[in-house]
């Protein structure tokens, strides 16, 4: 546990200047389908007092990490698999809690890629 927390530190001590390495889009409040919530070092993808920009590198730094949700009121990050493209369904605006998702766009063939691979595994031809 400690070994993460040290891994952890000089994450958010690395990132502290907003450095990163993709070129993320915001939407107006979470996507709908946020995917799959990360594991960092086998514990939660979930960051408490942080920046979005540190969070930013945080999921640079991890695999499989393609967006997060930012939620600036906790100053809270949650590692999410998803890969976006931009347009996807947003919450409801009156369900929104002030949380938004933060994405590096993908290819637009990932999603189909995906879709197709859920045909076949429901035994669709």
């Amino acid at each position: 546990m400690a070994a993460l927390f040290l891994i952890v530190a000089a994450l958010l001590t690395h990132f502290r200047g907003g450095f990163a390495a993709a070129t993320y889009q915001v939407t107006e409040r979470l996507v709908n389908h946020e995917g799959t919530a990360l594991n960092v070092s086998g514990v939660s993808g979930t960051f408490e007092n942080v920046s979005a920009a540190q969070c930013e590198g945080i999921c640079d730094a991890t695999d499989d990490c393609n967006s997060f949700s930012y939620c600036p009121a906790f100053a809270t990050c949650f590692l999410k698999e998803a890969c976006l493209i931009g347009g996807e369904p947003l919450v409801n605006a009156s369900d929104w809690n002030g949380c938004v998702t933060y994405f590096k766009a993908c290819e637009a063939v990932v999603p189909y890629a995906a879709k197709e691979r859920l045909l076949v595994n429901q035994g669709a031809e």
